[in-house]
């Protein structure tokens, strides 16, 4: 197993564990998430819902802010896992949040309700045209 196939595996373990932690008693749409910093450090998050919807947090928010709040500022890869959907891929709000912390070889690995890892899509393939403050 090489070592890339190594570390996708541990992050979808700790997307699927988080997505077990999720508050989502609205949607019932449990979600959770693992990041993986330049570095080589995991950050884990899931989603955290609010009876007004717009304040609900995303998994991938959750664990880039807990990646931020470690210090890191570069996602190398994004792992988000959801036990009721296949390819359970980052909403638009994401995909920017993602791109912010991200470079062009930003990996996002997507998989199966059982967690095996079936696609890797680069972040500038699912968000082709970021909003760039300029």
């Amino acid at each position: 197993m090489d070592v890339q196939a190594i570390y996708i595996k541990e992050m979808i373990e700790r997307a699927k564990s988080a997505c077990s932690s999720a508050y989502n008693i609205y949607s019932k749409f449990p979600v959770g998430a693992c990041v993986r910093s330049n570095i080589g450090k995991y950050y884990d998050g899931c989603n955290v819902e609010n009876g007004s919807y717009s304040l609900t947090i995303c998994a991938e928010a959750s664990a880039i802010a807990s990646m931020v709040n470690g210090g890191c500022r570069l996602v190398t890869d994004v792992v988000v896992f959801s036990n009721l959907a296949a390819e359970c891929k980052p909403c638009g709000a994401c995909r920017q949040i993602i791109n912010e912390f991200a470079n062009d070889s930003t990996k996002i690995h997507v998989c199966d309700v059982d967690g095996y890892n079936i696609r890797t899509i680069l972040i500038r393939d699912l968000l082709p045209e970021p909003f760039i403050l300029s």
